[in-house]
């Protein structure tokens, strides 16, 4: 962990948790913090801090005031723009509820610093057709690299994208059923169908939303991060964050014992609930009075006080900021010879393997999602689209047993979640 990596994580705790301010936070280099931020998708949150603090040179505050007022307004688009869809959707009897970005952000002291970078909603099943001839008939448009039209052919595709006046939007119809086991995958989706019968109003500011209740938009907020790193999509400080907000406004002693420990633990998130909770304990500031997450048992906790030892969730946790700090928000600081890892390590078995090839297949190779003829033969168009990048290494033998210790490390990580 770098100078600068620590920087934004005082920052990030002192601006969520304003009380707990220990002095003033040196910043080295601004450029080079904008950059780290810009990377992890929390430009917005230290922003107010920074702009306020003593130790900020004029120059410094002029710009980042700046950079805080387009972010209020850039959330405010997008805001007016979740309100148009909302509006468009109810007054044709399609119930939604809308997830992660504002349904995360109305945790926040101030939601209006929480990136977001489109608007996700959840629509019925047999609702998603009309939902999306509704959108297409007033100006929503397939996203530029999205799928699109293959998304809205094939039923395995969980949402597509559409866009207007330049906002993203997903419609989708349910989760990503490729994530943990299958039947566990099919438990949350039935949880979110039945939650579409229980929608909630959500606030943040003037804006209302739809949303689902508490414990399944905390539940989503979970699994959104272990999607992306199943995935291997990369997760940003933005995703700890939300859970860390959603544990400090609804998760205390009281309510794990009660609700959450058991409900959690129905889809095989309890570990992963701990150690992203206990991160935020470590470094972002959660009330380290909160007990739940610090991995203990009642037969090891005098001999980890008296040893001053880490816990196995301790260093789950550490090891998994080391990863996120390294990756960035949808793996904006992974570079290309990051890909083979990756690859290796989001398969488990030679079938998965060939699946996922043909999806990125399809995604690059432009004449197949022209043609549907073509596409079955997409898995072949990208294995030597990998084999070319392979061969063109300086050392590939020697880049591709890294690879694989790359994978394999990350892959001990994910099973320490015990997410299957």
């Amino acid at each position: 962990m770098n100078n600068t990596q620590k920087q934004i994580l005082n920052l990030i705790k002192t601006s969520l948790h304003p009380e707990k301010k220990q002095g003033e936070i040196m910043v080295e280099d601004y450029d080079t913090l904008l950059q780290e931020l810009t990377d992890q998708s929390i430009v917005g949150i230290p922003g107010e801090y920074i702009v306020k603090s003593e130790s900020t040179p004029e120059d410094a505050k002029k710009r980042w005031t700046h950079i805080v007022y387009s972010q209020v307004a850039e959330w405010t688009k997008l805001m007016e723009a979740q309100t148009k869809l909302i509006n468009l959707l109810q007054e044709n009897d399609i119930p939604l509820a809308i997830i992660k970005g504002s349904a995360a952000a109305m945790n926040y002291p101030r939601p209006e610093y929480r990136s977001m970078g489109d608007v996700d909603f959840f629509v019925r099943t047999k609702d998603f057709d009309k939902a999306y001839e509704l959108l297409k008939a007033n100006g929503y448009e397939f996203a530029t690299k999205s799928k699109g039209q293959i998304h809205l052919e094939n039923n395995k595709y969980h949402h597509v994208e559409l866009k207007k006046n330049d906002i993203i939007f997903e419609l989708h119809r349910r989760m990503s059923d490729t994530v943990q086991g299958k039947d566990t995958d099919q438990k949350i989706e039935a949880l979110i169908q039945e939650g579409m019968d229980n929608i909630q109003t959500g606030k943040v500011g003037t804006y209302k939303f739809p949303m689902f209740e508490e414990k399944l938009n905390g539940l989503i907020i979970l699994r959104h991060i272990i999607q992306h790193l199943s995935e291997n999509k990369g997760i940003g400080l933005r995703h700890i964050i939300d859970w860390m907000q959603f544990v400090e406004k609804h998760v205390d002693d009281d309510a794990w014992q009660n609700t959450y420990a058991k409900y959690f633990d129905a889809v095989h998130l309890k570990e992963a609930a701990i150690v992203f909770a206990r991160m935020g304990q470590i470094y972002l500031g959660l009330d380290p009075s909160i007990a739940w997450c610090k991995g203990y048992t009642p037969a090891n906790t005098l001999r980890e006080a008296a040893e001053h030892t880490q816990t196995e969730t301790d260093k789950l946790a550490k090891a998994w900021m080391e990863q996120i700090l390294a990756s960035g928000n949808f793996g904006a600081k992974q570079t290309k010879e990051d890909e083979g890892a990756g690859v290796l390590y989001k398969n488990k078995n030679v079938f998965s393997m060939i699946k996922s090839l043909q999806s990125l297949g399809v995604s690059n190779w432009e004449p197949a999602r022209k043609h549907k003829a073509l596409r079955p033969f997409a898995w072949a168009y990208q294995t030597g689209r990998y084999a070319r990048k392979g061969l063109g290494r300086k050392n590939p033998i020697k880049s591709l047993k890294q690879d694989r210790e790359k994978s394999n490390y990350k892959k001990g990580l994910l099973k320490g979640l015990k997410i299957d």
